[in-house]
């Protein structure tokens, strides 16, 4: 749920006035960032449940001009203030950020250092993957990410470890019991498809954790003309027979795919849901190199 605020801290007031639990995750003073009205910068916070439909009715008037952009997620799915159709963090960490938040200047709550740390882990590997400029498995990259400088001064404060891979960050969201399921990745890879964007991590996981299985990835346009899917969205004339291809003109990757369903092959489905349809543009492929295209 996306929300303008005039004044955060009025915000802040007005939700422990009514006894609702919050913690600012990410994007405000407690990170030394200030986001302006009108711009694009946002702050994140994450609600308890029964606060989610009181704030949609009290604070969805503000002008996206006169407001903070602020981004509120629900502990649990299915009032308002969902992330990508489900719960922002698994809902035993989220319940563990409210239970265990703390005061921050006396101003507002915000995680504890260790809950702040995993759960910047978690947006980090699985929400953002590579787009955080942090690498599946070089460590060094990471360096890159805007909020680095925070996230080493936290982790030395913790004593955990700060140049880290995707991978790392995976291994240690194990280690705490918050490594990612398979129902929520299905929803990120969707949501990786809506936007165009495909993750050398997500596929090095999936294989790892699937050996022999099938990753999801995007045909590009030339291969969604030639059967799968109008590149408008509209069903193409053909959309119930099926598929035909040459395959001499696709990608060597889509090349495979043709290949396994001319031969009668059925794609495995990792959780519910991901295998939509051929003809809508998703199709499982063997893991490959991000240089397939």
């Amino acid at each position: 749920m996306r929300v303008y605020l005039r004044d955060p801290a009025h915000f802040f007031r007005w939700l422990e006035a009514n006894g609702f639990s919050y913690a600012v995750l990410r994007g405000y003073r407690n990170m030394g960032e200030c986001p302006a009205r009108g711009g694009k910068e946002d702050m994140d916070v994450l609600l308890e449940d029964r606060a989610a439909e009181a704030v949609s009715r009290s604070f969805r008037g503000v002008p996206k001009r006169l407001g903070i952009k602020c981004d509120l997620y629900s502990v649990t799915a299915g009032h308002g203030a969902d992330f990508v159709g489900g719960p922002y963090f698994p809902a035993a960490l989220a319940g563990l950020i409210l239970q265990r938040r703390v005061r921050w200047r006396d101003a507002f709550y915000v995680p504890c250092d260790h809950d702040l740390y995993v759960s910047l882990l978690y947006h980090l590997a699985y929400q953002k993957a590579e787009a955080c400029r942090a690498d599946a498995t070089d460590p060094l990259a990471f360096r890159a990410y805007k909020r680095y400088g925070f996230v080493k001064e936290l982790a030395q404060r913790l004593g955990r470890p700060y140049d880290l891979s995707l991978f790392d960050m995976h291994r240690l969201l194990a280690e705490e019991g918050f490594s990612i399921d398979p129902d929520t990745a299905v929803r990120y890879l969707q949501n990786q498809f809506k936007h165009l964007f495909k993750s050398r991590f997500f596929a090095l996981l999936l294989a790892a954790r699937q050996p022999g299985e099938l990753n999801l990835f995007v045909l590009r346009a030339k291969a969604v003309r030639r059967g799968f899917r109008a590149a408008t969205g509209r069903p193409s004339p053909a959309a119930n027979a099926a598929p035909r291809f040459s395959g001499a003109e696709l990608p060597p990757y889509a090349s495979r795919l043709c290949a396994a369903v001319k031969s009668g092959e059925t794609p495995q489905v990792m959780g519910h849901g991901v295998l939509l349809s051929l003809r809508r543009g998703l199709a499982y492929l063997p893991a490959h190199s991000s240089r397939d295209g």
